[in-house]
């Protein structure tokens, strides 16, 4: 979804990548095996998972100042289903403010 969302606007601020919460730590090398996005190891400092009330495979959506403004989740939002692909990318538009 990254590369269409800036092969449909080359100035896109979206940027997708993943967070991995505190405690998983010795799965990474499993969750970017084939990967291309960035993923960055959450911290008991930081504690973004628990900041913004993450469960597993949330999308958690910030606006263009980093403030959390939606969240929708993959288990029960399945993107192989194209209506539910189409509804995350829109999402992900509406919070970074672009069309």
């Amino acid at each position: 979804m990254q590369e269409e969302l800036k092969r449909e606007n080359s100035k896109t601020k979206i940027r997708i990548l993943g967070i991995d919460a505190v405690g998983f730590e010795s799965s990474i090398s499993i969750m970017t095996k084939g990967r291309t996005l960035p993923l960055l190891q959450d911290t008991p400092t930081e504690n973004v998972w628990d900041d913004w009330g993450a469960t597993w495979r949330d999308v958690v959506m910030l606006n263009p100042d980093n403030i959390h403004v939606d969240t929708y989740n993959l288990t029960s939002h399945d993107l192989a289903n194209p209506d539910n692909y189409r509804e995350l990318k829109a999402r992900l538009k509406r919070a970074a403010g672009e069309p």
